[in-house]
C-alpha cells in the first residue's frame, strides 16, 4: 500500500504510529496477528505500508486501511488549514475541539464496525461482569460527593457502559447502523480514552486498593472473591 505524505515522519513518531496502524487492523475475535513496516521517500513524499498477517491478508484490510488513510489525509489538511502558515516553535498550536467533527465521527465510524467482532469478543468476556459492578459502586458512593479519582472512573464506567450497550445492539441488528448516534459515541469513545489514563496514571497510587476497601464487602463480580 503506497500513498502520499505531505510531510516527514519523526523517528520517535513512527512506531506508535505502527502499533496504532497494526491494532486497527485487527477485525477477528480471535488468533489474528497484524504487524505493519513503513518506509518513507521524503523525496517524492511517499510512504509505503507493509502489512503482514499470521494468515493471508485480505483484500478487504487493505481496502480498510485506504480508506482510513484517505480520510486521514483531509483531516490532516483541515487542521493545517486552520492552523494557517504563521506559527513558530518546535509545536504547532492547538486545533480547537470543533474542527472537523463530521470527518472524525465518520473515520470512528468505519474502525467501529470495521473491529465490530474484536470488540464484540471484549464485550461477551466482560460486560455483564464490569455491569454488575458499576451498578454496585453507583449504589455505594449514592448520596456521597465522589473524589477526583472515583469521578473519573464513573465517568469512564458509564460511557463504557453505553458503548457496550451500542456494541451488543448493533451485533444484533446490523442495520441500525445507519440510525445511531454515531455523533455521542464518538464523545463517549473519547471520555473513555481520556479517562482511562487519569483512573492509572501513577499520581493516583493506590487509590484501587483505597476504593476495595470502600467497597469492603461488597462481592465484585470481577473477581472470584468477596473484597474484604
Amino acid at each position: 500500500m503506497t500513498t502520499n505524505c505531505g510531510a516527514g515522519i519523526g523517528t520517535s513518531r513512527v512506531f506508535p504510529v505502527l502499533d496504532a496502524i497494526a491494532s486497527l487492523s485487527v477485525s477477528k475475535e480471535q488468533y489474528q496477528v497484524v504487524a505493519v513496516a513503513l518506509q518513507l521517500d521524503s523525496k517524492k513524499h511517499m510512504v509505503r505500508l507493509t502489512i503482514a498477517e499470521n494468515c493471508v491478508v485480505k483484500d478487504q484490510l487493505a481496502s480498510h486501511l485506504t480508506n482510513i488513510w484517505g480520510k486521514l489525509q483531509t483531516l490532516s489538511d483541515k487542521y493545517t488549514k486552520h492552523r494557517g502558515s504563521d506559527w513558530s516553535g518546535c509545536m504547532p498550536p492547538e486545533i480547537p475541539e470543533g474542527v472537523a467533527v463530521p470527518l472524525k465521527v465518520e473515520i470512528f465510524r468505519d474502525l467501529f464496525l470495521f473491529s465490530l467482532n474484536k470488540h464484540m469478543s471484549k464485550v461477551r468476556k466482560w460486560g455483564k461482569k464490569f455491569l454488575l459492578f458499576m451498578r454496585e459502586f453507583i449504589k455505594s458512593r449514592r448520596g456521597v460527593d465522589l473524589d477526583e479519582f472515583e469521578q473519573n472512573l464513573y465517568d469512564v464506567g458509564t460511557a463504557l457502559l453505553y458503548l457496550s450497550s451500542s456494541l451488543a445492539d448493533l451485533d444484533a441488528n446490523p442495520e441500525k447502523q445507519l440510525t445511531m448516534d454515531w455523533g455521542k459515541m464518538f464523545v463517549e469513545s473519547m471520555v473513555v480514552s481520556g479517562g482511562v489514563g487519569a483512573v492509572l496514571e501513577n499520581k493516583y497510587g493506590q487509590f484501587c486498593e483505597v476504593l476495595a476497601s470502600k467497597l469492603k464487602g461488597i462481592f465484585c463480580s470481577i473477581l472470584p472473591y468477596k473484597l474484604e
